[in-house]
């Protein structure tokens, strides 16, 4: 075991890395948190045109023209669904290397420490 003189670790160089990981970690939720927010107010955009769409249909007729229009309402629910699914998967990923980095930097600085 390699000697380590306790007097030279400097707590702000000990702190530094849980600094950076917790940095990390709220910008991500931070991201995480906004897209949700547009989520909400995209989705419920959505349900609510839907609703007064379907509010103005006075006949059958016009039922049936709302009611067709739907399943076009639906695919671009699913494709949002699944572009939304993908940022969150883009977020993770990005979040992943950060992390990943910055472990390897310090395990890089502590094996140049220790040696």
């Amino acid at each position: 075991m390699a000697n380590v003189n306790v007097k030279a670790i400097n707590a702000d160089k000990l702190l530094a890395p849980v600094v950076a990981l917790n940095k990390i970690a709220l910008a991500n939720t931070e991201k995480l948190v906004n897209l949700q927010i547009a989520a909400v107010r995209k989705y419920s955009d959505i349900a609510l045109a839907s609703w007064k769409q379907a509010l103005t249909a006075e006949n059958p007729a016009a039922f049936q023209k709302y009611v067709a229009g739907q399943s076009e309402v639906a695919k671009g629910v699913v494709e949002n669904i699944l572009k939304d699914a993908k940022t969150v998967a883009d977020l993770g990923q990005e979040a992943a290397q950060e992390v990943q980095k910055l472990m390897s930097e310090n395990l890089t600085e502590a094996t140049k420490k220790a040696a």
